[in-house]
């Protein structure tokens, strides 16, 4: 494509707009996650709260590094993995939202999915253990006893009996079937395997099985390419060190918008607050002018 029909497609990023935009956003909700603190909130609301403050502390940071990314692009580096970090929030709060059931109060299948999110944290959590303690007991011998790993495992275990079972004298983790063998039939697609992980690319599917095509798609793109600033290449390089370029610029106006859209989500699921909700929307409503303009 030549240039002067890439420039038709150019969107401007207003840099102070966006920090004025964010800061706004940090105003609104800030107080309102203070005050969510003091209350006593069910599994599922919880889970959104803490989805919620992992957003506030990412645009803190995004505030911070805009200003930097206005003299030297290559800051798009740590720009772009906070956003993809935003952008994978979404996704997860988008994604259990697929198995929310009007009739259940109790939100019983969000919770199984919750429930198998945490697992295969801790099964990370139990493998970093292992390899830390084999390291220990390596470098430092007989300074460091089997009792002495014995002991650390057997904490890690206690703290952690929701996730594992005893077999054989030995922990090792649930299967996650056993999370989701009270979530109905009816909520599974088809296709769906009860003891499969919950990867990125199962969110994108799932959502576009529920048709909701106007949120998958504006999320993959923008994940996807933060994704690639992960990888050490020299095509990321040269992605990294380009001018200014209209996908950059187009990727960091879709994320942000999701931000709002996530954020409007957790709320109306915690709190009633129609006010709240128009704040919101009319920062994401801001945000959308600039790719307007």
């Amino acid at each position: 494509m030549k240039k002067e029909e890439l420039d038709k497609f150019a969107v401007p990023l207003s840099v102070d707009r966006i920090i004025q935009i964010l800061s706004a956003y940090l105003e609104i909700i800030n107080p309102k996650i203070e005050e969510l603190k003091k209350v006593k909130l069910k599994m599922f609301e919880y889970f959104l709260l803490s989805t919620l403050v992992r957003m506030s502390v990412n645009v803190s940071a995004l505030i911070v590094l805009f200003p930097k990314f206005k003299e030297d692009r290559t800051f798009k580096l740590p720009i772009n993995l906070i956003l993809r970090s935003i952008v994978s929030d979404y996704l997860t709060i988008a994604y259990l939202l697929t198995f929310k059931d009007p009739n259940d109060a109790t939100n019983v299948a969000i919770i199984n999915e919750i429930k198998v999110l945490d697992l295969d944290f801790v099964k990370f959590q139990q493998a970093m253990l292992i390899e830390e303690l084999t390291y220990l007991q390596e470098k430092e011998g007989d300074l460091w006893p089997q009792e002495r790993m014995t002991e650390r495992l057997n904490k890690f275990y206690n703290d952690n009996l929701d996730s594992f079972i005893e077999k054989n004298q030995e922990f090792v983790p649930k299967p996650r079937s056993s999370f989701r063998s009270t979530t109905p039939n009816s909520i599974l697609e088809e296709g769906d395997v009860r003891n499969s992980k919950i990867l990125d690319s199962d969110k994108f599917k799932r959502l576009k099985s529920f048709g909701l095509i106007d949120f998958t798609t504006p999320a993959y793109l923008p994940f996807k390419y933060f994704s690639q600033f992960q990888h050490p290449c020299s095509n990321m390089d040269e992605l990294l060190m380009s001018k200014p370029i209209i996908i950059d610029n187009r990727m960091i106006l879709m994320a942000l918008d999701l931000l709002f859209v996530g954020s409007i989500q957790i709320f109306r699921n915690i709190i009633n607050d129609e006010d709240l909700d128009l704040q919101i929307k009319k920062l994401q409503e801001d945000i959308l002018d600039l790719v307007k303009k």
